[in-house]
């Protein structure tokens, strides 16, 4: 019970670290970006079309990666949402597979032998009436 509920809630928090690593590196990517695109502009105004168009494929590049980065990430993002969302439900549902588990093993409640204390059965103690 409590385990299931344990890998769903690791495998919510893997989500929410993916999550964050790819907008980690979509923001470095945008920042380099932002960089070969101070470049390009450079080479244009050095009349370096050559130069410039490189620049601007690696520009591009980099831009459909950060798309790309920040989409998965928000993907993500969702289902770790929805993981977190439905774990009062996941531990519900545990606990009451657990209680009628109990309940199937021994459904007239009757206690463990363990649990039970030994009694040694012993005469009730009489009191001597003839000394008075």
């Amino acid at each position: 019970g409590s385990t299931g509920y344990q890998n769903y809630k690791n495998i919510s928090g893997q989500y929410k670290q993916a999550a964050e690593k790819l907008n980690a590196l979509a923001s470095a990517d945008q920042k380099v970006a932002d960089e070969i695109q101070q470049e390009q502009l450079s080479s244009q105004m050095n009349e370096d079309s050559a130069k410039a168009q490189t620049f601007k494929t690696k520009h591009d590049t980099l831009l459909a990666s950060v798309v790309q980065r920040e989409k998965r990430a928000q993907e993500y993002q969702e289902l770790s949402d929805q993981l977190d969302e439905q774990l009062p439900r996941i531990a519900d549902a545990a606990a009451k597979a657990g209680t009628y588990a109990a309940w199937q093993a021994n459904p007239g409640g009757v206690p463990e032998p363990d649990k039970l204390y030994k009694y040694a059965v012993v005469p009730p103690k009489l009191e001597n009436n003839s000394t008075k």
